[in-house]
């Protein structure tokens, strides 16, 4: 079959595109097509860029042990910001494999490539992962810090939705270490943040934790609010999990504080 550089750029584009509809079985198949185009038309930057998003969508489906040959693959061919944009997907994929310690080596690297090449998004948001893996450890003061400094580095470029992502998770840090009233503070001023930039999932689980730390402080019909606007939004997002999960809180709470 004959390829024009035309067409695999659109079979990558039309990837692209149904990777982000969550269209996962299309989106494979058409940027395993772009791939093999790139390759027959000699591009091998193309094929890395599609190699890369095949990993990404299958880390996506979960599909760990058949994401990590395609992202190393990726890796190997790619230029530095695609390389580096690979081990950060290599670190994510250890992570959810609860391989910390690998997955904060990779992280660590992945953040190093990107202050390399001047991309500081890239490395904030490797710096954001580490702090997440040292919360999972319950190394919750050196998880602090890296979040403290990720949240610094998006407001420093503009990134509204990873500095509140940062406030949320210190927030949940110092609920984990029983400072109830701190972490509602920063709580709720993540929940600002994501009300700001329209961001709803992030306002639902802001609304959840604060819920449930009112909860624990016997501020019942506080909680009873946030956990209601949590529910609200959680249904809006057929995210229906979340909502028994509010619903089962709500039905503890005293009864004069339910709805």
């Amino acid at each position: 079959m004959q390829y024009r550089p035309e067409a695999a750029e659109c079979r990558g584009r039309l990837g692209y595109v149904l990777q982000s509809q969550c269209r996962y079985a299309e989106a494979i198949t058409m940027l395993e097509e772009a791939k093999l185009a790139f390759e027959a038309i000699g591009e091998p930057l193309g094929a890395a860029q599609c190699t890369e998003r095949l990993g990404d969508v299958l880390r996506m489906q979960s599909r760990y042990t058949e994401a990590v040959p395609r992202l190393e693959e990726a890796k190997a061919i790619h230029e530095p910001l695609g390389a580096a944009q690979c081990t950060q997907s290599l670190g994510d994929v250890l992570r959810m494999q609860s391989r910390y310690t690998e997955a904060a080596t990779m992280m660590e690297e992945a953040k190093l490539a990107f202050e390399a090449i001047h991309e500081p998004l890239g490395a904030a948001q490797c710096t954001q992962s580490l702090g997440h893996v040292l919360c999972t450890q319950s190394r919750y003061t050196e998880a602090a810090a890296m979040l403290e400094e990720a949240k610094l580095a998006f407001e420093a470029i503009g990134e509204p939705l990873g500095a509140a992502q940062c406030t949320q998770s210190l927030g949940r840090i110092l609920l984990q270490q029983r400072r109830l009233e701190e972490g509602i503070l920063l709580l709720e001023m993540a929940e600002i943040g994501f009300l700001d930039i329209g961001n709803r999932a992030g306002m639902a689980q802001c609304s959840e934790f604060l819920g449930n730390a009112f909860r624990v402080r016997q501020r019942y019909e506080e909680a009873r609010l946030k956990l209601i606007r949590a529910r609200d939004i959680y249904q809006e997002l057929g995210s229906m999990k979340d909502v028994e999960a509010c619903v089962k809180v709500l039905a503890a709470l005293p009864t004069e504080a339910v709805e």
